[in-house]
């Protein structure tokens, strides 16, 4: 095979717009799928006649096997949590069953996402996140922050698809490789009406709910009033202009790095050497991490 004419080739800008159209096109197609495929949910159960457990539990297993259906039917395979095989201490990992070829949406990032203005207003800084392990960033550096706290902000609906599991996914124990990669994803105004409760993820800055999040801060100090005024005209600066199409939600999709065939995903995390890693962690690439952290 000759070797591609770099002068037919667009520009970097252009190239990297063509692949965020393809990304998410893939999304709102798989989110469209679900939609129409996912099983209704179960009816409440009666609390003057609560089922026995034999029974609830044979129900939860009807809906779990409806549920795996309707994703083969949806995305073409399966998504299912279990224990991890990346080491004693690693919990739950996300496994793929079926197939996908490279290049495929298999996941979302599901949770709050910050824009650099947003980070700004946060009550005590970015020290608001100290001891939160679910925070992503993106090349643009907007932070989705998918934790417990963050999540309960989510439409159920979106958390209970199963692509908003992207932040079970595990780092791959030694020996392992990567198969999945993140890729940044903005969702637009022309994400249809019926798929809004799908989306994964909410905005701090146009969400009342996820602003709520750090209610009763301990940094509600009185010294935090002049600190509020000025990072608040700086915010509003840096929101000053919308990006061409009108407003976005910023988010995080996970592909496949390469073809993923019955396999638990695995993602490389590039912890920041300088820090020092810990114990489970075993370095994909170290001088990729050395380089992104740079």
């Amino acid at each position: 095979m000759p070797p591609p004419d770099l002068d037919s080739l667009p520009p970097p800008g252009r190239q990297r717009e063509v692949v965020h159209e393809r990304i998410y096109l893939q999304a709102t197609t798989l989110l469209q799928r679900w939609h129409r495929e996912r099983p209704s949910p179960l009816p409440p159960e009666s609390l003057s006649k609560p089922l026995a457990a034999e029974r609830r539990a044979e129900l939860a297993a009807e809906r779990a096997a409806e549920v795996n259906e309707a994703q083969r039917r949806a995305f073409g395979f399966e998504l299912r949590v279990g224990p991890s095989k990346a080491g004693p201490s690693a919990g739950n990992g996300v496994f793929l069953h079926g197939s996908a070829p490279p290049g495929s949406v298999l996941l979302f990032w599901p949770g709050v996402s910050y824009e650099p203005a947003d980070l700004l207003l946060l009550p005590g800084g970015t020290r608001a996140f100290e001891g939160n392990e679910y925070l992503m960033a993106r090349f643009d550096r907007s932070i989705i922050d998918a934790s417990e706290t963050a999540q309960r902000t989510i439409p159920q609906e979106a958390l209970e698809c199963p692509l908003s599991a992207a932040h079970i996914v595990n780092h791959p124990p030694s020996g392992a490789r990567p198969n999945v990669m993140p890729a940044p994803i903005d969702w637009n105004v022309s994400v249809p009406r019926e798929l809004l409760t799908l989306l994964p993820n909410v905005s701090y800055h146009r969400s009342a709910s996820a602003q709520r999040l750090l209610a009763g801060s301990a940094y509600g100090t009185e010294s935090r009033a002049l600190i509020d005024v000025f990072r608040a005209s700086v915010a509003d600066s840096i929101r000053r202009t919308e990006p061409e199409g009108g407003p976005v939600l910023r988010g995080l999709a996970f592909i496949a790095a390469r073809e993923v065939r019955d396999e638990e995903l695995f993602l490389n995390y590039r912890l920041n050497p300088r820090n020092g890693y810990p114990s489970w962690y075993s370095p994909v690439d170290r001088e990729e991490d050395a380089r992104r952290w740079q």
